[in-house]
């Protein structure tokens, strides 16, 4: 059996599990997907769900106070990757013999045991970020990104997990850009810890990378990234804009077929997750909400010097106060 885990709150629920129910779909070998539920609300609604393949993990069962300290000190995000590690140890601690981190924002399309199968022997995973040219930041968010990071309990799946969180608890809510946990990553493959890149062209595809593929869909209906199946997509950036609109992406330009084919699925897939979790709760609306883009007039302002924004300031109140403050007055 395999042993995923993924890390979720009431926000990212209905994402969460959309990608529990692409496993069930697409995973040829019985697995379990072990939800680390970041908040009682999310926990208490996965409660509700009784399957094989699924079991929910509150929070509040295995943080203690070494770990609230952390939390107080950095953002709600870093606290999530920050156990990205630690679940895993967590995990490894209680009997484990493997364990699979997968991003909660992800979705199968094809049995994920075509990434195991191509990686071979290996003690960890690593997936690479593999940056479109005009996308590229390495230097920021690393070359390797967690989102399908396979971690063996052997001796150097445990250098490995102990060097992750170390990376990990340098997070700090005064740098909320840093990803010092992901670009801790970069150095693994010199350690000598039995990492293994993957290269699969169709895992860990997202907005970052997708202008570097040639997408198709062979005679079966499959979706193929250069010639192999994708396997999963990464949908980085995705959001709510109320309860019924979606945002795709907000840095990123994304490729026609892509949107049609891949986030058309997607948007299809949420939609069965909401309803089948509205057959439990059907108040329940909790989604991750994109910031409204700001009206013109403001994204304009935002980009004055302050002393001209003084002024219209000074403008503003002078046209209010009966134009006492102005040289010309106003009709």
């Amino acid at each position: 059996m395999r042993t995923y885990y993924t890390i979720f709150d009431k926000n990212y629920l209905f994402q969460g599990m959309t990608l529990w129910n692409s496993l069930k779909i697409n995973s040829s070998r019985d697995f379990k997907l072990i939800v680390l539920a970041m908040d009682d609300i999310a926990a208490e609604l996965l409660g509700n769900f009784t399957s094989k393949s699924l079991e929910v993990m509150p929070l509040s069962t295995i943080e203690d106070a070494w770990h609230r300290k952390i939390r107080s000190r950095v953002s709600v995000g870093q606290y999530c990757w920050i156990w990205q590690p630690l679940f895993a140890e967590h995990l490894l601690n209680n009997g484990h013999g493997e364990v699979t981190y997968l991003e909660a924002d992800s979705m199968f399309f094809a049995d994920p045991e075509e990434i195991f199968e191509s990686i071979g022997a290996f003690d960890l995973t690593l997936a690479p970020h593999n940056y479109s040219a005009k996308y590229e930041q390495s230097e920021i968010s690393g070359k390797y990104i967690t989102h399908f990071n396979a971690v063996k309990n052997t001796s150097n799946g445990r250098q490995f997990l102990a060097h992750w969180r170390k990376c990990c608890l340098q997070y700090s809510a005064a740098f909320p850009k840093s990803l010092c946990g992901q670009k801790g990553l970069d150095p693994v493959p010199s350690m000598g810890l039995g990492a293994v890149e993957i290269t699969h062209p169709g895992v860990g595809v997202g907005p970052w990378n997708a202008p570097n593929w040639r997408f198709r869909i062979d005679q079966n209906g499959q979706m193929t990234v250069n010639g192999q199946r994708l396997v999963f997509y990464h949908f980085h950036e995705f959001a709510w804009t109320d309860l019924t609109s979606y945002r795709l992406v907000e840095s990123y330009k994304l490729p026609t077929f892509v949107v049609e084919h891949i986030y058309s699925k997607y948007i299809s897939a949420l939609r069965d997750t909401i309803e089948m979790v509205n057959t439990i709760d059907e108040s329940f609306n909790y989604r991750k909400i994109a910031p409204k883009p700001p009206k013109f007039k403001d994204a304009v302002l935002a980009l004055l010097p302050t002393t001209t924004l003084l002024y219209l300031a000074a403008l503003k109140a002078s046209i209010k106060l009966g134009n006492r403050y102005l040289e010309m007055p106003v009709k």
